[in-house]
């Protein structure tokens, strides 16, 4: 009879016998399982909808480009109206910030009050920005003092809020709400300083639009 090899190799596990052993040793959770059911069963009936944005109102003031300093300054109040198309969930948003844009250049941004909405609700909210000399390069420069000569020119304004959609107890886990409004036009005066909001709003659900740009809700 042969005796057995003391150096011989321990024969290495195949990849099934691998994913068997972590199967058979992977911690299982009725309870988990019943929470998943549930959370399913309960979204697919209450059928959480994302809430509509639009913007209502633009004021600028004190809006000056300096070509020499590259550089812009001005006021922007920004207004929202946010709807709650859900009837049975109310919304909670937190952690609201908004920020400005002309084309990809940055302006400025602000931090929102938190809200909150019951179901079907319509809701005002205010965003005001502000810039004193803020560097924008020459080529931005450039293309303000163009729109300016034909009287309008047109921002981006971008809004993020962490969402919690909400039914009695019941609460699903928040998520970030991300709002771009692309191309809010804005009527400047003769001397080009002060502005206010241009244009026509048609709402969709979920998004409107301002002159054929689209202002849309993403998750």
């Amino acid at each position: 009879m042969p005796k057995p090899n003391p150096e011989a190799p321990t024969p290495t596990p195949t990849t099934h016998e691998r994913l068997s052993s972590a199967a058979s040793s992977a911690p299982w959770s009725p309870s988990l399982s019943l929470s998943a059911a549930s959370f399913l069963v309960v979204w697919l009936i209450l059928r959480p909808k994302v809430p509509d944005f639009q913007v209502d109102s633009l004021s600028l003031s004190n809006f000056n480009v300096c070509s020499a300093l590259q550089s812009m300054t001005g006021t922007w109040s920004v207004g929202f109206i946010v709807y709650n198309p859900n009837k049975k969930l109310s919304i909670r948003y937190d952690d609201v910030e908004s920020s400005i844009y002309y084309s990809p250049c940055f302006i400025s941004e602000t931090r929102v009050p938190p809200f909150a909405q019951g179901t079907k609700d319509r809701t005002s909210v205010n965003a005001t920005f502000s810039a004193a000399n803020s560097f924008v390069g020459a080529p931005v420069a450039r293309d303000i003092d163009v729109d300016r000569a034909r009287g309008r020119v047109s921002f981006n304004v971008k809004l993020l809020a962490r969402v919690e959609f909400r039914r009695g107890g019941w609460r699903l886990r928040r998520r970030l709400l991300r709002v771009l409004c692309h191309g809010v036009s804005v009527s400047l005066s003769s001397k080009g300083e002060l502005g206010t909001l241009a244009g026509w709003v048609k709402r969709l659900p979920g998004c409107c639009l301002r002159w054929g740009q689209c202002v849309w809700c993403k998750w």
